[in-house]
């Protein structure tokens, strides 16, 4: 992705030779959700913002006190954004 620099061990870096991402963002047609550490180092926030940019329905969502493992270091606030979104997604599918 241009102007995105993973760091080493990153989706699109070479840490995971083979794997890359960045053509694909807009095959993606179902509503998504990015949970990202402001200070993740190996998979930098403006990775996220491009991935979340070229995907329709794209929520990103930035724990601004963790970095790579949100999940570990802020896990309330990690499975509440995970509930909220899975309960918007819930709503939407019943209404639509």
């Amino acid at each position: 992705m241009p102007g995105c620099a993973p760091g080493p061990g990153a989706a699109t870096g070479t840490g995971w030779p083979g794997l890359d991402y960045t053509a694909r963002p807009t095959e993606i047609h179902v509503r998504v959700l990015l949970l990202c550490g402001r200070n993740d180092l190996r998979y930098p926030p403006a990775c996220s913002d491009e991935i979340a940019a070229g995907i329709r329905h794209a929520q990103l969502v930035f724990f601004e006190r963790s970095g790579h493992y949100p999940f570990i270091e802020k896990p309330e606030a990690f499975w509440a954004a995970v509930d909220a979104f899975l309960n918007r997604s819930a709503r939407l599918s019943v209404t639509a």
